[in-house]
């Protein structure tokens, strides 16, 4: 098991598989999402921080790094199901507060 960046992020890449798919599309993220492995390999993932081995008094800590993810990982699946993507979510800015056009400013 690789992680992309070298040990320490959550996400993981497969060596063996490797398929092209459009992870920008709504059915990807919401499919992608809903599938149980990537829940498991979410929460098992919290397991194997490299944080963890590199500071061992962090140990007690992670019931809260747990919990933490956890609410992470709720807000991450509001946002796809709103926003179809984190791309458009951070692109909020667009569609509220002020907006500055050709023929003023928008509110």
């Amino acid at each position: 098991m690789q992680y992309i960046d070298q040990g320490n992020a959550i996400s993981m890449k497969s060596v063996q598989v490797r398929r092209l798919q459009k992870k920008n599309s709504l059915f990807y993220q919401q499919s992608f999402l809903e599938t149980e492995e990537f829940s498991h390999r979410y929460e098992k993932n919290i397991e194997e921080l490299k944080i963890f081995k590199d500071d061992p008094n962090l140990n007690e800590f992670k019931e809260h790094f747990k919990f933490r993810n956890g609410k992470f990982y709720e807000q991450l699946e509001q946002i796809i199901k709103v926003e179809s993507c984190l791309k458009d979510f951070a692109k909020g800015y667009e569609k509220y507060g002020f907006v500055i056009s050709e023929s003023g400013i928008l509110h």
